[in-house]
Order: C-alpha cells, then structure tokens, then sequence
C-alpha cells in the first residue's frame, strides 16, 4: 500500500480538528470535473444531507485544484463542510503557502468512510482509489465503512475482495450485474444498489427537459481509457449514420461530459477538433454539463433539448437519456466500457440501433 499525505485549507482544518461527527466521502469525483462523477459525489451526498447531521467531508487529488476556482470557493460549490486533498509525494513549503494547504495531522471524530459509485475499481484507477481508502481506515479503526454503486472489473475482483475481507464495510453495493457477480465468485457478500447518481440525474428535468423529437443528442470521448482513441475512423463512420437519419441540417445537441484541462481528456469539443472536418454537423447546440449541475441554483433558465436518439461514450449520459425515454447507444471499444454497456442494456451495433431504436426500461433497476 502506498503511502498518501493529506492537505487541507485552513477552514477545512478547522473542521477537521473539531469533536462533530463526520462522514469522509471518497469515491470517483476527485475533482476533475466528470459529469457522472460528479452527480455520484453529490447523490452521495445528498443522501447524507437528508438521513444524518454528520459533517460532510470530500477528497479530492491534489492535482485537482484549479488555476480559477479557489479552494474555499471549491467547498462552498460542492455544500460540504471541508475538502481534503491527497497527494502521493509529500509537497513543499512553497507548495503549501501557494495553495494555501497545511498538513493534515488530525482529524477528530470520523463516524464514516464512505467509498461512494464509480468505476474506478479496475487495473487502471482500483489501487490509488483502495490505497486512500486504507490509510485512512488504517487510522480511523472505529469508523462505519459503507461502499456503495461500484463497478468492478472482472480481472481486478480478487483485490476488491481482499479488501472487503481486511476491512469488513457494514454495506457493499454494486452498480451492475457483472460486478454482482464477479465480487461473489470470489466469496464476497454485495448487494445490488444500483447507481449512486440515479437521483440527481432524474432530478436534471430542472435544468434540462429532454424531449423526443427531430435531432439527434452527441456525446463524444476520445480519450486513452475510452479505447475510441484508435477508433476514430469508425466514429467518424457512425456520425455519417447519424446525419443520414436525422439530416444534416438538424441542429445535434452537444454534450460537454468533462470541464477539465488536462491534455489526456479528449470530451466532446476537443474530439470535434481531432475530427476536424469529418463532423458532420455545421452547427451545434453545446451543453456544459457540469457547469449547469455545479451551478448556484437559480443561475440557469431551463432548457430544453430535443433529440430522436443518443449517440454517447458515455455511461452516464446514456443513463441519463435513457431515464428519459430517449434510445441511446453507447459506445464500447474496450472491456470496460463494454461493461458498461450490459449494464446499460445497449447491445449490438450501431446500425442495428438505428434499425429499431430500442428504448431501456431501468424500472427493476430503480425498484
């Protein structure tokens, strides 16, 4: 297990040092913007809110903080009581006075961890995630640990259930069937919970009504971990479909999945780029995400988007149109993704989606 330092703001310090109750939140929003992460960090969340009065505490990376939005403005944006930002290298001085961090050494009365959704326990991302989560169970022996909404890949399983075995969370919860099944072919106890964002992407209808008619609704995602990075040509090929069906003269609605500026995100406007003139659409209606979710309520009008169907690299987008009643294909070049899609519902290929555009029923899953 690695070891990981833990950086704070003064405030959050504050928080941290005092005798309330608190709840840390470690999940797959580590701040860099993710529109489903995102939703899955503020369903767990408001869940809290809700069914407690713990404090509420959320880590972050440390690489997360961002060149425009302050830390304490980073806090007030997400409704928690204090951030932590973890780190694998200890930072200097001059780090910490120009972030405006101390150390964290103390952090009093932890009633909970709580590993909350995403998918994140796999080869790629599973041990910096299960890392944290240890170190700090490690110092917090008394803590209720609860883990809930998880993806989990097949290969990467037996380390999952190493670690329920060691650490003994009260609740393990699941996002999918293959994740039920590959945590219980290793001796685990799980159980189905299905998505932790499930609520706050029904609730999205204050923000965003969405509205089966002419059109189409695009999400794009070319980045390494998608596998779409060396698919282009067919992505390209696929949106030729689209503008066959729909014409090319219709207005597509844009989602923007990620607000983030690292080089290795490649979401929808910056996979339009690497496209260049092989997107088809001469115009476009763009919808930030994240922007919209993380927003102060009452700084947007509603609006409203219409499509006949999705075309998506994402789960959560195609979740989230699904919930709605419009039929959505998700794109799956790898075996993670193609988790994603079983879970989804999304089978076959895209012609044969546009053949009969089937529409998903998530009602046993919401039951």
């Amino acid at each position: 297990m690695s070891i990981m330092y833990f950086y704070a703001d003064a405030e959050s310090i504050d928080v941290l040092r005092s005798g309330r109750s608190k709840a840390l939140m470690l999940g797959s929003d580590f701040g860099y913007g993710n529109f489903g992460d995102v939703l899955q960090h503020v369903g767990a969340l408001s869940r809290l809110r809700e069914t407690s009065a713990l404090e509420l505490v959320s880590i972050f990376a440390l690489e997360a903080i961002s060149r425009f939005v302050a830390v304490d403005a980073l806090r007030k944006i997400y409704r928690v009581n204090a951030l932590m930002f973890v780190a694998s290298q200890p930072l200097r001085a001059d780090d910490l006075t120009r972030l405006g961090l101390q150390q964290v050494l103390v952090v009093n009365n932890v009633a909970m961890l709580h590993l909350y959704g995403g998918g994140f326990l796999n080869e790629m991302w599973g041990d910096f995630s299960l890392d944290i989560a240890e170190s700090l169970l490690q110092k917090l022996p008394s803590a209720i640990y609860v883990i809930s909404g998880q993806q989990v890949a097949a290969g990467y399983s037996g380390r999952v259930v190493e670690h329920i075995a060691k650490y003994k969370p009260a609740l393990v919860g699941v996002r999918d069937r293959d994740s039920l099944r590959n945590v219980q072919e290793h001796g685990a106890t799980a159980e189905f919970s299905f998505d932790d964002a499930v609520e706050q992407l029904l609730s999205l209808s204050r923000l965003f009504q969405i509205r089966r008619g002419a059109g189409a609704f695009l999400h794009l995602n070319s980045s390494g971990y998608t596998g779409n990075d060396t698919a282009l040509l067919e992505m390209t090929r696929h949106l030729s479909l689209v503008t066959q069906r729909v014409g090319s003269s219709e207005q597509a609605v844009l989602f923007q999945a990620f607000q983030d500026g690292r080089e290795e995100v490649v979401d929808s406007l910056e996979t339009v780029k690497r496209l260049e003139r092989a997107f088809p659409f001469a115009s476009v209606q763009t919808a930030l995400l994240v922007e919209a979710i993380l927003a102060p309520p009452g700084k947007w009008s509603p609006r409203v988007l219409q499509g006949e169907f999705g075309y998506s690299c994402s789960y959560h987008v195609t979740m989230w149109l699904q919930l709605n009643g419009i039929p959505c294909w998700l794109r799956g070049s790898n075996s993670y993704y193609d988790q994603k899609r079983r879970s989804l519902g999304v089978e076959g290929d895209f012609e044969s989606f546009l053949e009969t555009l089937p529409c998903v029923d998530h009602g046993e899953n919401l039951d």
